[in-house]
């Protein structure tokens, strides 16, 4: 009886081992972070070569396959020159981390040079007429006059944390929130509502900023309402944002008003961070919406995105070839897939490059979260 009585003790101590082991290790609850968690959580001035590295890693791969730099990509790029270029003018770095960067920013001019070539190239191609226009809002970083917004810690401060219990309500069943967001078609803005607005938006003059006043932009009726009553989540959320960010960097414009504007960004930004904890929570499930998110809020300077814990995921999908696959330990490339060929250029291409086992839209969105972080560890560090 006796001996019985301590297997099933000993039983219950492994089972209650188990259980407080799962909880705590985040595979069934996720708990609420505290500010000082995240806080604590932002780089340090010793995770700049980290971060380097994998950009500069993605970088010369684009420079090895440069039919693979699309629309998507090259907008990826474009917001290295955004993110470094000017915070690097402004601080006082070591020589070796100095020139490290220049000689980044020079295979992204070459980049750069490549894509305004075969967008020049296939001028005259009609299916590919609206996304040429695209290229006119990131043409180079001097047509963004407007800075990025310096990273603000007090962002934070005015963003509620919860816990997976509360995200599950918000969000709901995995599996839902899952389908929901592919549904692209339903939900608005659709990717090609999304981009006859933007396409709008090139028609805005260009404007020199001015810091006092920034002049409406020439927005159509149906684009101000896919920005006030478009869907809270997924790509359709992170395309509504985009568009205020062409407006305010590319086009110097306000939507509504400055004030407005400023209001629906810190909405959207907040409403992006809660989506990311709640894929953050389901084991990066969705790795190329959370990183969308974090690199479209950080030009406004959303902090609480920066986190070590997202960043150091980030790079466990980045491949050997320098490339990011949207599952992790893609590693194996044949030696046909290395093969450059500027025929095969595409100024969309499908999402899949490498025959399969990269995706060129995670991969070009990997690029933006990573200049944003290099530019949180320059601006306080340096």
């Amino acid at each position: 009886m006796n001996e019985l009585k301590s297997i099933r003790c000993k039983f219950l101590s492994i089972l209650t081992f188990l259980i407080i082991f799962t909880c705590t290790s985040g595979v069934v609850a996720y708990e609420k972070p505290s500010y000082r968690d995240i806080i604590a959580d932002f780089p340090k001035a010793k995770d700049f070569n980290r971060y380097l590295s994998a950009l500069e890693k993605v970088v010369d791969f684009c420079v090895r396959h440069k039919h693979y730099v699309d629309l998507n990509m090259q907008f990826g790029l474009f917001l290295i020159d955004v993110n470094l270029r000017r915070t690097l003018q402004e601080k006082s770095v070591p020589a070796k981390a100095r020139s490290r960067l220049e000689n980044l920013f020079e295979k992204n001019d070459e980049l750069s040079s490549y894509f305004h070539s075969m967008v020049q190239k296939n001028q005259n191609v009609t299916k590919m007429g609206q996304d040429i226009k695209l290229t006119l809002l990131f043409y180079n970083a001097s047509t963004w006059p407007v800075p990025a917004d310096k990273f603000n810690r007090k962002l934070l401060k005015r963003t509620k944390l919860y816990n997976s219990k509360q995200l599950n309500i918000i969000y709901g069943k995995w599996e839902n929130y899952f389908k929901n967001v592919n549904n692209f078609e339903k939900n608005y803005p659709s990717p090609k509502e999304s981009d006859a607005c933007l396409a709008h938006l090139v028609r805005t003059p260009h404007l020199p900023w001015n810091r006092r006043f920034l002049p409406n932009c020439q927005t159509p009726r149906n684009c101000k309402l896919m920005i006030e009553e478009g869907s809270d989540f997924g790509y359709a959320l992170t395309h509504r944002l985009l568009f205020l960010v062409i407006a305010r960097f590319s086009r110097s414009c306000v939507v509504f008003s400055e004030k407005e504007d400023q209001l629906k960004t810190d909405t959207f930004c907040k409403k992006c961070f809660y989506e990311a904890e709640y894929i953050a929570s389901n084991n990066f499930q969705f790795p190329d919406l959370i990183y969308e998110q974090i690199c479209l809020c950080g030009l406004f300077g959303h902090t609480q995105f920066i986190r070590n814990y997202w960043l150091k995921t980030l790079l466990d999908f980045q491949t050997s070839e320098g490339c990011f696959s949207a599952k992790i330990g893609t590693e194996d490339f044949e030696e046909n897939e290395m093969k450059d060929d500027e025929d095969d250029w595409k100024i969309d291409r499908v999402l899949d490059i490498m025959n399969g086992q990269c995706n060129g839209h995670f991969s070009s969105v990997a690029v933006a979260t990573l200049s944003n972080a290099l530019r949180y560890i320059l601006e306080t560090y340096y």
